[in-house]
């Protein structure tokens, strides 16, 4: 049998306290991390399996992840997957962003940030934002990414000035585009946000 080989590597968050919602949040987001490597190292060796009769396939992922805010009660996170897989030309970014309560040891949805109208408000700004910052090669393509449904807004980081958003590779154009990111400031979702966020979340380190 012919060898086969893949390249995992793979970093992840953890706080440097004793307190019990840190130690919480220390096992979860590793969890989480390690549950992503497992993935990858089982479909990997399904793959290479497969592709023995021909030629041996090169997989690759990297784990890794950037801080965006935290203070006491809170973090907020993206987790970036890089994934080389059986065919593709380059590499895939994935990326999952995380917006973690401390203190209620959970990660926040959107229903638990925002109020209704946010995904207008949200679709709003980026199109104006987009438009103004790049220029577009499909409208279509970009009408599509910045529609306001819940799909097109998944990424999303609480940030102290506003919401940062981040768009997926394909979403609003073609992979050589990028994936443009950027904040959308509170101002822009005045009475779309629960009143709770700032006072709760956002306070001064």
């Amino acid at each position: 049998m012919e060898d086969y080989h893949y390249q995992l590597m793979g970093t992840y968050p953890q706080l440097v306290s004793r307190k019990p919602e840190a130690r919480r949040f220390n096992r979860w987001i590793k969890n989480k991390v390690l549950g992503y490597a497992s993935q990858f190292r089982n479909a990997a060796d399904a793959e290479q399996r497969n592709k023995m009769k021909t030629l041996p396939q090169l997989w690759g992922l990297e784990l890794s992840f950037e801080v965006h805010y935290s203070n006491e009660q809170f973090i907020s996170l993206v987790l970036y997957r890089d994934l080389m897989q059986t065919g593709q030309m380059h590499p895939i970014n994935y990326y999952e962003t995380i917006n973690y309560d401390l203190r209620q040891g959970r990660q926040l949805r959107a229903k638990d940030v925002f109020k209704r109208g946010y995904l207008k408000s949200l679709s709003g700004y980026s199109r104006k934002y987009l438009q103004d910052q790049y220029e577009l090669p499909d409208d279509d393509w970009f009408n599509r990414g910045t529609k306001p449904n819940t799909g097109n807004f998944l990424n999303w980081n609480l940030v102290p000035d506003g919401v940062l958003l981040s768009f997926e590779d394909y979403q609003v154009a073609p992979h050589s585009f990028g994936q443009p990111e950027f904040v959308v400031p509170f101002s822009a979702l005045d009475g779309t946000i629960q009143p709770s966020v700032l006072r709760r979340l956002l306070v001064s380190q």
